[in-house]
C-alpha cells in the first residue's frame, strides 16, 4: 500500500492527539507542547503528578504488520533533560497502527521511562531499540501493571471502491 508523502508527519500528529484525547478522558489536564524531547505535558489531578511524554507513532502496512517501532538512543537524554526543565516525570507513549486482513488495530502503550527501560535497558546508555510487536512481547506488555494500554480496533470496508 502506498502512503502519502506526508504520512509520517500526519501519523505523528494523530498519535499526539489520540493520546491527548485519552488523557483528558481520564482526568488529566494535558497540553501539546512540542518541546525538544517531549510532546505532551500532562497533570494527573488524582495523584497530583506532572508527567512529560514523548510520543512515538508509526503506521505499518500489510507487508510488515508485526514490525515494531525504532526509537533512537539519543531520545533518552532529550526526554530526561526536558523533564528536568518542566519538573515532571519522564514518560513515553508508543502508538502503532497494525493492519490485519480482517479488522486492523491501533495500539497505544503509555509507560514511564523507568518501566520502558526494564524492557530495553540499553536505552539509558544511548542505544536505539525496537519496541517489539511480536506476540510474546505483546503478552508481556498486557500483563505489566505499569503499562497503560489501549487497543482500538477498526475496519475499513470497500475503501478503494468508494470513489
Amino acid at each position: 500500500m502506498d502512503k502519502s508523502d506526508r504520512h509520517s508527519k500526519i501519523t505523528g500528529d494523530f498519535g499526539e492527539h489520540f493520546l491527548l484525547y485519552f488523557l483528558s478522558k481520564h482526568n488529566y489536564e494535558a497540553a501539546l507542547i512540542d518541546y525538544t524531547g517531549i510532546d505532551i505535558l500532562a497533570y494527573d489531578k488524582t495523584r497530583n503528578k506532572k508527567i512529560g511524554i514523548s510520543v512515538k507513532a508509526r503506521s505499518r502496512t500489510l507487508l510488515r504488520p508485526t514490525d515494531g517501532l525504532l526509537v533512537h538512543g539519543g531520545n533518552y537524554e532529550k526526554i530526561i533533560s526536558s523533564c528536568k526543565y518542566f519538573d515532571c516525570e519522564p514518560w513515553i507513549c508508543i502508538i502503532i497502527d497494525k493492519p490485519q486482513e480482517q479488522g486492523s488495530k491501533i495500539f497505544l502503550f503509555l509507560l514511564s521511562l523507568d518501566a520502558l527501560c526494564k524492557y530495553y535497558p540499553n536505552f539509558k546508555t544511548g542505544k536505539e531499540f525496537t519496541f517489539s510487536m511480536a506476540t510474546t512481547q505483546l503478552n508481556k506488555y498486557n500483563n505489566d501493571q505499569n503499562i497503560f494500554k489501549i487497543e482500538f480496533e477498526y475496519k475499513a470496508s470497500k475503501w478503494t471502491n468508494a470513489y
